[in-house]
């Protein structure tokens, strides 16, 4: 026999229960949500600083004369959804974008500051951006 009082406590506490659980799964799921998505990111800059690499490998087997007077677009692009912007230090210290004209190769200093920037897209379309660079001594 049940007293009057406590008639529907049952059902209260159920609803209360399928609350906290759904409350929790949701946050569950939302945390593997994110997770993942920053395994992606963590994967996007792997690669991108793995291909960063062989781009300044390639670049380091250049003389100071064929940085100069090259452009980006003789570097192997590895896929579609990627930029490499090449830039070296002028006489005054400015970064500028190569290639440059073969009148300003005499006011490039020595050794020669190299900076490389790749610019990768995700499939989502968010842009992650690594840069290096290195001294060109020859």
């Amino acid at each position: 026999m049940r007293l009057r009082g406590t008639m529907g406590v049952a059902l209260i506490e159920v609803v209360i229960a399928l609350t906290i659980l759904v409350v929790t799964l949701t946050l569950i799921i939302g945390g593997l949500n994110s997770i993942t998505r920053l395994a992606s990111v963590s994967e996007q800059r792997e690669l991108a600083a793995i291909r960063l690499g062989s781009v300044l490998e390639e670049l380091r087997q250049w003389n100071r004369q064929e940085l100069l007077t090259a452009s980006p677009g003789s570097l192997p692009v590895a896929e579609g959804n990627e930029t490499i912007q090449v830039e070296c230090q002028d006489g005054t210290g400015q970064f500028v974008s190569l290639p440059l004209d073969t009148s300003g190769l005499s006011s490039a200093p020595n050794p020669l500051t190299v900076r490389v920037t790749l610019t990768r897209s995700d499939v989502r379309g968010t842009k992650l951006r690594v840069m290096s660079g290195f001294l060109c001594l020859r």
